[in-house]
C-alpha cells in the first residue's frame, strides 16, 4: 500500500509543477485479491494492485482534468501539463467554488485489519476448500467467491489540504445448486475477514436451496411479501441513486424535489447516511477533501435532506454536505453509507406472524422506469417461498416485479430488529428485514 508520507510526498511534486490557480490531486486504489470457485471447485486466484493519481487544475472557472496510475515525478509534471491544457480550451464552469484548506477529520475506528491485508492465496484456498467440502456434503454444487484487501483515498489542494484514509475489506458471495437445480444463495462484507462467518453463510445458502425445491407457479398480483436485506437493500440503493442526490434534486429529477419536510415515507422508515456505522465502515471525507456529515435522509417518513458537494448545495444554498464524488461526476454527489433504521421485531418472528406471504432472499436485473417516481422493475432469484401460517411452506418459481419505491416504503408494517450490511454497486447499504403489504409480481421468469 502507498504510505501516508509517500502519498504527500507524491502530491507535493504534482501541487509544484501546477501554475494554475487552484489544483486538486486525488489518489485512490489499492490490493484485491480473489479465490473465485465453481462446480465446486477452486477456479481462479488474482491479485489485482492499482494506484491512480487525478489532477484536477482550474484558471478561474476553467477546469481540467488528467490521470495517470505512474508515479514518477515526470509523469506526474505530465498530467498536470495536460490538465491544465484540457483547463485553458475548456468554457468556464459556473457551478465550480473554491477548494479547501486545511481542515479536521473524524476517522472512523477499527477498518484497517492486518490479518485481512495480509491474507494470501493458501489462507483463502483453505477457506473455499472448507466451504465447497461442506456443499459437496449436503449433495449439491457451489460456486463464490472470496475477496480481501486493502484500499486507500488521499486529498490534497494547492491550499495546503491534505487528507489520508486507509482500509481493507472482506466479501463473500455463495450460490449453492441441488441437483433438481434449485438455488441459494448468501452474501458478506466486512472490514475484516475475521468478522465474516463464513460457516454460517455457507448453511444459509444450502439452506435455501434445499427450500428452493420443486417451485410453484402463483397468480399474478399483489401480495404482502417478506424482503430479507439482500432484496430489502438492493431496493432501497436504488431508491437512493435515482433520489437521494443533491444533482438530481437540483434538477427537479428526484422525488425528494420540492418536498422537503413532507411526508413521503412510512413512518416507521427512517433513513440516514453514516460513514461510521456497519460492519463495513466508509469515507471520512469526500472527493474533495470535505467531511462527510452524518446525514438524516428521512425521519420518521419525513423528507429532511439529500447529498450535496460544493457544487450542488451552491446551486442549492444549502450546506455542503460533503458527498462529492470525483470531478466531473455525471451522478453528482450521492449518499454511499445508507441505513435503514431497525426496527423492533425478531426476523423469525416477522415469518411466524405472517398469515399468508411471500418471502424473497434477493432480487437481480433492476431497472429504474420513472426515476421521478422512483419506479422500478426487476426479478427474484436464488430463494422465493411462500410463508403460510408462519412457516415457508412451498418454494415460488422466480417473479418479476413493478414497484413505486417511494410507495413501497410506505407500505412497511414490521421492521426486524436483524440488519445486514451489503456491497450494493458501489454503495454500502445496512438493512433490516422489511415486511410489505401489496408487493406487486407483474410476471414469473424460469
Amino acid at each position: 500500500m502507498i504510505s501516508k508520507k509517500l502519498a504527500k510526498t507524491i502530491f507535493d511534486e504534482a501541487l509544484a509543477a501546477s501554475t494554475a490557480d487552484e489544483t486538486l490531486v486525488i489518489l485512490s486504489g489499492g490490493k484485491s485479491s480473489l479465490a473465485r470457485f465453481c462446480n465446486s471447485q477452486m477456479d481462479q486466484h488474482v491479485l489485482k494492485k492499482n494506484y491512480t493519481v487525478t489532477v484536477v487544475t482550474a484558471f478561474g472557472r476553467k477546469v481540467g482534468v488528467a490521470s495517470s496510475n505512474l508515479f514518477e515525478r515526470g509523469e506526474l509534471i505530465r498530467i498536470v501539463d495536460v490538465a491544465s491544457t484540457v483547463a485553458k480550451r475548456q468554457k468556464e464552469d459556473p457551478l465550480w467554488q473554491p477548494l479547501s484548506s486545511l481542515i479536521d477529520y473524524s476517522f472512523p475506528e477499527n477498518v484497517f485489519d492486518e490479518m485481512t491485508t495480509a491474507e494470501n492465496p493458501s489462507g483463502r484456498a483453505e477457506a473455499v476448500a472448507k466451504i465447497t467440502q461442506t456443499c459437496v456434503d449436503s449433495g449439491n454444487k457451489v460456486a463464490g467467491s472470496l475477496t480481501t484487501g486493502d484500499e486507500l483515498l488521499a486529498i490534497g489542494t494547492s491550499h495546503g489540504l491534505f487528507a489520508y484514509h486507509n482500509w481493507t475489506n472482506a466479501d463473500f458471495t455463495l450460490t449453492v445448486e441441488t441437483p433438481s437445480g434449485s438455488s441459494g444463495w448468501s452474501e458478506g462484507c466486512a472490514n475484516s475477514i475475521s468478522a465474516l462467518d463464513l460457516d454460517l453463510l455457507t448453511q444459509r445458502a444450502i439452506k435455501k436451496a434445499e427450500l428452493a425445491k420443486d417451485p410453484i407457479d402463483i397468480d399474478f398480483g399483489e401480495y404482502d411479501t417478506i424482503l430479507e436485506p439482500p432484496a430489502a437493500g438492493t431496493l432501497l440503493r436504488h431508491m437512493a441513486v435515482a433520489g437521494m442526490g443533491g444533482l438530481g434534486f437540483n434538477e427537479d429529477r428526484s422525488f425528494m424535489s420540492n418536498r422537503l419536510g413532507e411526508k413521503i415515507l412510512g413512518e416507521n422508515i427512517t433513513i440516514t447516511d453514516d460513514y461510521s456505522k456497519g460492519t463495513m465502515k466508509g469515507l471520512p471525507f469526500d472527493f474533495e477533501g470535505i467531511p462527510r456529515q452524518k446525514l438524516v435522509m428521512f425521519e420518521n417518513g419525513v423528507a429532511k435532506a439529500v447529498a450535496h458537494s460544493r457544487r450542488t448545495s451552491a446551486k442549492a444554498e444549502v450546506p455542503n454536505t460533503g458527498h462529492a464524488l470525483a470531478y466531473p461526476s455525471i451522478y453528482g454527489p450521492l449518499p454511499l453509507n445508507v441505513h435503514l433504521q431497525a426496527g423492533t421485531t425478531p426476523k423469525d418472528d416477522i415469518i411466524k406472524n405472517a398469515k399468508k406471504a411471500l418471502l424473497v432472499t434477493r432480487t437481480w436485473y433492476e431497472s429504474i422506469t420513472n426515476p421521478k417516481l422512483p419506479e422500478l422493475t426487476g426479478m427474484t432469484r436464488d430463494g422465493t417461498y411462500l410463508v403460510e401460517n408462519g412457516q415457508i411452506t412451498k418454494a415460488v418459481k422466480n417473479l418479476r416485479f413493478n414497484e413505486n419505491l417511494s410507495s413501497l416504503f410506505s407500505r412497511v408494517t414490521d421492521i426486524s430488529k436483524e440488519v445486514e450490511t451489503l456491497n450494493c454497486w458501489g454503495l454500502t447499504i445496512t438493512s433490516p428485514t422489511l415486511y410489505v403489504k401489496d408487493f406487486t409480481v407483474t410476471g414469473q421468469t424460469e
